[in-house]
C-alpha cells in the first residue's frame, strides 16, 4: 500500500514539475518569435562560378552592387572604360565595384562604329565617327557583300598608291569581310539617302536623316531577332540588352526576355553582370543569379 502511494506521489510530481516548465518555456519561445517576425533580414544567394553572397532585394534581384549610384547616364566608351555620361566624359565607374574615380578618362564619348543595314534594298554596311554621317567603303549587297566589298577595294587600289590609308582600307576589309558573317547588332538605315560627297578611301556616306532609330540581331547578314528601340551586345554572344522605349530588357540572340524584369536603363560589362538603373539609380545587376531566382 505505501509502495503504490510513493508512486501516485511521484507521478503527481513529474506532472507539476513539467506543467511549470511549459509555463516558463512557451512564453518565451512565443516572444523570440515574435522577435524575428519583426526583425529586418536580408536573403542571400549565390551562384556556381562565384560563391560570394549577394543580396536579393524586394523585387527578387540580385545585385553585386546595390543600386545607390546616382548620376544621369553611364556609356561604354569605344576604349572599353565605362564613363559617366555628364557631357565631359571625365570620370569613369569600376565595373566592379561601382566607385566612381574622378578625371580618369580622357573626355571623349561614344562608342565605336555601328554596322547599318537596309533590308528593304538588301544593303549592309559599316559606320565611323565623322560629323554624324555614317561613311567608309559604303553599303554593299547582303547576298555579294565580300565580292562587292572587295571590288570596291581593288577599285580604290587601281586609282591611288600604296600608302597608309591604303593599308588601313586592306585591313579593315578584310576585318568587315569576318565581321559580316557574325552575329552583331545592326541600325536601320535608308540607304538611298546617300551623301554627294566623296571620301579619300573610296568609299561614300549617308546623310544623317538615313539612320533610323530601330535596330535588329543579324546572323550571317540576316536577321534572326525582333526589331528593338535600342540593343546593344557583343559580336557574337548570347546575351543583349534591348529596349523598347523607356523600357529596358536583357534578352538572348532570338530576341526572348531571359526573365520579365524591366529597368530603366542596362549598359553590359560582360557576360554575368551589368550596370543596371532601377528606381532612378545604378548599382551592378548580377545577371545569372537573377535569371535563376525570379
Amino acid at each position: 500500500m505505501k509502495k503504490r502511494m510513493l508512486i501516485i506521489i511521484a507521478a503527481a510530481l513529474g506532472v507539476a514539475l513539467l506543467a511549470m516548465t511549459l509555463l516558463l518555456v512557451v512564453p518565451l519561445l512565443a516572444r523570440t518569435s515574435a522577435e524575428n517576425d519583426h526583425e529586418t533580414t536580408t536573403e542571400y544567394t549565390t551562384t556556381e562560378e562565384d560563391t560570394t553572397a549577394v543580396p536579393v532585394d524586394s523585387d527578387q534581384l540580385v545585385w553585386r552592387v546595390a543600386p545607390t549610384l546616382e548620376v544621369e547616364g553611364i556609356i561604354h566608351c569605344s576604349c572599353d572604360m565605362f564613363v559617366v555620361d555628364d557631357n565631359t566624359w571625365r570620370n569613369t565607374v569600376d565595373p566592379i565595384t561601382g566607385a566612381i574615380i574622378s578625371n580618369s578618362h580622357g573626355g571623349h564619348g561614344g562608342g565605336g562604329g555601328m554596322w547599318v543595314f537596309d533590308p528593304i534594298e538588301e544593303m549592309l554596311g559599316n559606320s565611323f565617327f565623322g560629323e554624324g554621317y555614317d561613311f567608309g567603303h559604303g553599303m554593299h549587297p547582303i547576298d555579294n557583300f565580300a565580292a562587292s566589298l572587295q571590288a570596291a577595294l581593288y577599285d580604290y587600289f587601281s586609282r591611288n598608291e600604296w600608302s597608309d590609308s591604303s593599308a588601313r582600307a586592306h585591313d579593315w576589309t578584310l576585318h568587315a569581310v569576318e565581321t559580316s558573317n557574325r552575329r552583331m547588332v545592326v541600325q536601320l538605315v535608308d540607304s538611298t539617302l546617300r551623301d554627294d560627297r566623296e571620301w579619300d578611301d573610296g568609299g561614300w556616306s549617308l546623310r544623317p536623316e538615313a539612320r533610323q532609330e530601330r535596330f535588329v540581331i543579324i546572323e550571317n547578314r540576316r536577321p534572326i531577332s525582333p526589331w528593338f528601340d535600342a540593343i546593344t551586345g557583343s559580336a557574337g554572344g548570347e546575351l543583349f540588352a534591348a529596349a523598347n522605349g523607356d523600357a529596358w530588357q536583357f534578352i538572348n540572340h532570338r530576341g526572348v526576355p531571359l526573365f520579365p524584369a524591366q529597368f530603366e536603363h542596362i549598359v553590359l560589362i560582360d557576360s554575368e553582370t551589368a550596370f543596371v538603373r532601377h528606381n532612378g539609380r545604378y548599382g551592378i545587376l548580377d545577371i545569372l543569379a537573377t535569371a535563376q531566382h525570379v
